[in-house]
């Protein structure tokens, strides 16, 4: 049996998904991801990295 192969979402500083600005689900993220990075919680960040990257309109509100 063949182990599926893992992939991993990897953001820099300045490259992370940004919320869009008005919309209440983006908003609870990023503060969601800001008290993750303030513990030290690197994969909740991620989590919410991946979870703004992949909210609607997400794709469309990169950092440039």
């Amino acid at each position: 049996m063949q182990m599926a192969e893992r992939q991993f979402a990897t953001w820099r500083r300045g490259d992370e998904p940004t919320p869009v600005d008005g919309c209440d689900v983006c908003a609870a993220l990023q503060k969601q991801r800001e008290e993750a990075r303030k513990r030290g919680d690197h994969s909740k960040v991620t989590d919410a990295h991946v979870e703004i990257a992949r909210h609607p309109h997400g794709t469309t509100a990169r950092a440039k």
